[in-house]
């Protein structure tokens, strides 16, 4: 996949932009000062609404799964008692 001078070239860029950056803290300075505390918390409500879609999807795709498994089975075991 990535060859060892490859691995290191990489790992310098990242080091130098760590060393670059202006702030040391996982709070960004930039936020901070031009929204405030309401800047961090913005975009929340589309990340929440994206996610009860995502679980309703994954949920119903799951149900959806363990029907046609329950119709498989049922329709197998049909055809064994018949036999």
């Amino acid at each position: 996949m990535f060859s060892d001078p490859q691995i290191i070239s990489i790992v310098k860029i990242f080091k130098k932009f760590v060393t670059n950056n202006s702030h040391n803290g996982v709070v960004s300075p930039s936020v901070n000062n031009y929204d405030g505390l309401h800047g961090f918390y913005k975009g929340i409500s589309t990340k929440i609404v994206q996610s009860v879609i995502a679980a309703a999807v994954l949920f119903m795709v799951k149900e959806e799964l363990v029907n046609g498994a329950r119709w498989l089975l049922l329709k197998d075991a049909a055809n064994v008692v018949k036999s």
